[in-house]
């Protein structure tokens, strides 16, 4: 263990530590990424008003896109810094809380963790933290619709890598041009959009509106709008910048990630680990007496209406991919390209067009709001895969039953098909991880829920006190599915989840 770091205090504290998912954040302006859930955790830590349980949140922030094994490498550093800063102290406890890519985030900081139990981490140029000292700290993890063997849908969206990052960086330069006369302009554009019965629409322009600075406001105002604005410029550029994640998400485990002599060592995901790499996860957990639940999510054969329209979308899209990737490849969006000033022109003009036409598109969507939970829905379903069900790859790596959430009784695991998902992930691929020697310690429980509604993102919800022009809601429902999730299903959750973090205490 590392050096003693000063008296324990009397009683020790239980420390719930959130980590989010694919292109996640702590927040942005004042949309959250766990939305809502500080509200439930103030209830179920005072719950009667007397003296509140020895426990404390903290929300961390990660780049959005980067690898898991960057990810990773971050999540190390932040826990570090609370233990040599003191706010983790001796005789504390550590629970981790990983949402989809979170939890793949929070298994490779603890298998490099094992690797190398004795290495050290130095804070703030002088502070040395072993890593068995953060094992040894952490005895709690919670998942919550991890892709624990990747997901169709990031084998589906790594055809449009180079699009998506284009797109992206063409967001930086137009969020750079938000505010003053081109604000006013693009507000006028986006009006009609203010009454859209899409969320995902009302999200977009809420964050375009909070982003904008306007001269109109007071100084505070305008500081924080030009904070929104660097936080989401931030944001987008790293995604444009660094997308290998979708790589690490895919069902189908990548090329360079193979056990080949001839390929040089790449970074694995925990997504595509061996049999022997998960059995020596679940040694190291069994050595430093950790446990883990799942909640497993998805939304019931019942809640998904048929789409052809989606399916079809999906197909034509697969056909497409290589020539649109191809094309975002090859585009020049540097300085470069001023060398042939013809070009260069008719790119701007392009990129013009993409402001002009982002409006007209957004209202087609708002008159489908179910669209990209179809998609995104019909994707994961896709029988070319190439997700399958887990265990024709590792038998016996499942969890052969679950439970409802809120029910003790046992459900068989064959109630589950291999494309059954919450729009995002496969649910099958959430079911790992299983100890057939100790199968009381990685519970599954099953939650009737779309991807964004266990994170809080299941209905709009109106700002107490919003700014004029800013932002309005601080919580959407993007994923506007048939399933109704409701306040009480998300309490019962996130109670749930408090309840397993200080299980044992």
């Amino acid at each position: 263990m590392a050096e003693n770091r000063g008296l324990a205090s009397g009683t020790s504290r239980h420390h719930l530590v959130l980590v989010p998912g694919f292109v996640g954040f702590d927040a942005l302006g004042q949309l959250d990424y766990y939305a809502g859930v500080t509200q439930v955790f103030d209830s179920w830590n005072d719950p009667a008003n007397q003296d509140p349980r020895r426990v404390s949140i903290h929300y961390f922030d990660n780049f959005p896109t980067a690898s898991v094994e960057l990810r990773a490498t971050r999540l190390r550093g932040y826990i570090a810094e609370r233990i040599a800063r003191g706010e983790f102290a001796p005789g504390d406890t550590l629970a981790l809380i990983g949402h989809s890519t979170g939890g793949l985030d929070i298994r490779k900081a603890l298998f490099d963790m094992a690797a190398d139990e004795a290495a050290v981490l130095t804070v703030d140029g002088c502070c040395p933290v072993r890593h068995d000292e953060i094992l040894a700290m952490t005895k709690r993890i919670a998942f919550l619709s991890v892709p624990q063997y990747g997901t169709n849908i990031a084998d589906f969206a790594y055809r449009f890598s180079n699009m998506i990052q284009g797109l992206s960086a063409d967001a930086v330069v137009g969020l750079q041009l938000n505010h003053g006369a081109l604000g006013q302009v693009r507000r006028q554009l986006f009006a009609p959009l203010e009454s859209s019965p899409s969320n995902f629409v009302l999200a977009l322009v809420d964050t375009l509106d909070e982003s904008d600075e306007r001269s109109a406001g007071t100084a505070a105002q305008r500081a924080r709008q030009r904070e929104a604005r660097f936080q989401l410029t931030s944001w987008l550029d790293n995604i444009a910048n660094d997308f290998s994640i979708i790589e690490d998400l895919r069902s189908e485990t990548p090329a360079n990630t193979a056990d080949d002599p001839k390929v040089p060592p790449h970074p694995k995901s925990p997504a595509h680990f061996s049999a022997a790499e998960r059995h020596g996860e679940l040694d190291t957990w069994k050595k430093y007496g950790i446990k883990t639940h799942t909640y497993a999510s998805r939304i019931p054969p019942r809640d998904v209406a048929a789409s052809g329209v989606a399916r079809g979308l999906v197909t034509g899209l697969h056909w497409a991919s290589p020539f649109l990737d191809f094309a975002a490849k090859v585009t020049p969006r540097g300085p470069a390209k001023w060398l042939l000033p013809p070009v260069a022109l008719g790119l701007e003009a392009a990129r013009a067009g993409e402001i002009v036409g982002l409006p007209l598109l957004l209202s087609l969507l708002g008159q489908h709001p179910s669209l990209i939970f179809d998609i995104f829905h019909a994707a994961c379903a896709d029988a070319r895969g190439p997700f399958r069900d887990p265990d024709t790859i590792a038998p016996g790596s499942l969890a052969p039953t679950f439970r409802r959430l809120g029910s003790t009784a046992a459900v068989a695991r064959t109630e589950i098909a291999v494309g059954d998902s919450d729009g995002v992930v496969n649910t099958l691929s959430m079911f790992w991880p299983y100890d057939s020697a100790d199968p009381t310690a990685h519970g599954v429980d099953l939650v009737d829920a779309d991807h964004g509604d266990v994170i809080g993102h299941f209905e709009l919800k109106a700002l107490a006190r919003p700014e004029p022009g800013g932002r309005r809601f601080y919580a959407y429902d993007f994923f506007q599915t048939e399933l109704k999730f409701t306040q009480a299903q998300f309490d019962r959750l996130w109670s749930s989840v408090f309840d397993f973090c200080v299980s044992g205490d």
